[in-house]
């Protein structure tokens, strides 16, 4: 078993309790950090944070896994919560889908150059975009199943992730006044 593998079985069975905290934990920080950097060093810290969270989606999404007999399309929005109350255990997958994506939410708008007006409009694009290529290619490779509902909590962790930067916008216009 690889380091990454042991990782990601020591992540996924923790308490969900303990996920949470370090979402919000995650999201904090990462908010307060950027605040306290000048305006070059933000769009180099999204510019990282940005390459790393696409890093880690492709490695937990595509490159982390092995083919498996679970194949499929599911086209039907909304179908995976018809499920959650025999098999709870998708409350969980739907929340790590969300927690997955958020980091590129919270980073790619810090990413993008300041001439562009529409930063969270072009992030949840790009999240959508980078959501599809993987359930593309967990169905071409045989890795998993294609499914809207992943991309509908994928896009649900971008726009949660974007809170962080319409909170540091806030905030700037505010001492701007």
């Amino acid at each position: 078993m690889s380091t990454f593998e042991r990782y990601h079985i020591i992540f996924y069975n923790q308490p969900m309790y303990k996920i949470y905290i370090e979402t919000a934990v995650l999201f904090v920080v990462w908010t307060v950090f950027v605040l306290l950097l000048p305006k070059r060093a933000r769009r180099i810290a999204g510019c990282t944070g940005s390459v790393l969270s696409v890093l880690l989606i492709l490695l937990f999404t595509v490159f982390g896994r092995q083919q498996s007999n679970v194949y499929g399309v599911n086209i039907i929005p909304f179908s995976s919560f018809t499920v959650t109350d025999s098999q709870t255990e998708f409350y969980r997958s739907m929340y790590l889908n969300i927690l997955l994506f958020m980091p590129l939410g919270m980073t790619l708008p810090f990413a993008l150059p300041d001439k562009l007006r529409l930063k969270p409009l072009i992030a949840i694009g790009s999240g959508l975009a980078l959501s599809v290529v993987v359930e593309f290619c967990q169905l071409i490779f045989n890795i998993g199943k294609f499914e809207i509902d992943d991309m509908i909590m994928n896009t649900v962790g971008i726009c949660t992730g974007l809170l962080s930067y319409l909170i540091v916008w806030l905030i700037r216009i505010r001492k701007q006044k």
